[in-house]
């Protein structure tokens, strides 16, 4: 019984992080390659909210940094045998957490 709880959740967090992956492919494609309209998207902020600043940058920087983190998660969940991190207890709990950075001791 709760094998099967658990491999329910393994394949609900597999669907959730390749959806997501999916979307954050999407999104990064679209911002990569509306490159050369990134002055009319900052005219149009700029029209909205009376002051300038380059949104352009941040938005791409923020959207290749989700990007990579879900593809670091997906492709660590991959190779770790389908045993994904917050399905197994404590124990890999903390191995989840060399994705979110170094622990502070």
């Amino acid at each position: 019984m709760k094998t099967a709880q658990i491999l329910k959740w393994e394949r609900l967090w597999f669907l959730l992080l390749t959806f997501t992956f999916g979307l954050t492919l999407t999104w990064l494609y679209f911002w990569w390659e509306v490159h050369n309209d990134y002055d009319e998207f900052n005219w149009y902020l700029y029209n909205r909210m009376g002051y300038w600043s380059d949104w352009s940058v941040p938005i791409l920087i923020t959207t290749a940094a989700a990007f990579t983190y879900v593809a670091g998660l997906l492709v660590c969940g991959t190779l770790s045998g389908g045993r994904w991190p917050c399905s197994q207890g404590e124990r890999d709990l903390a191995w989840a957490g060399l994705m979110e950075g170094p622990a502070l001791d």
